[in-house]
């Protein structure tokens, strides 16, 4: 399925997020993101704005952007 154009501005900071190194933002020793560690950095994060999306809605969204985290 395809994710709403209305939530744009949501997954452009997810896509965003997925860019950056999990080192960065506090997760020590990671070069790569899972889906399920990325969805559980944005529900523990509320500052972020970005609700709290499952895994599942997580990998849709980089999927709709061919976004695949093992090769960042």
């Amino acid at each position: 399925g395809t994710v709403p154009a209305s939530n744009c501005a949501p997954q452009a900071k997810i896509v965003l997020l997925a860019c950056q190194s999990p080192a960065s933002q506090g997760w020590a020793g990671q070069t790569h993101w899972s889906i399920v560690d990325l969805a559980q950095h944005i529900r523990e994060h509320p500052e972020l704005d970005l609700g709290t999306p499952s895994k599942s809605t997580v990998g849709k969204i980089l999927q709709a952007h061919n976004i695949r985290l093992e090769r960042l």
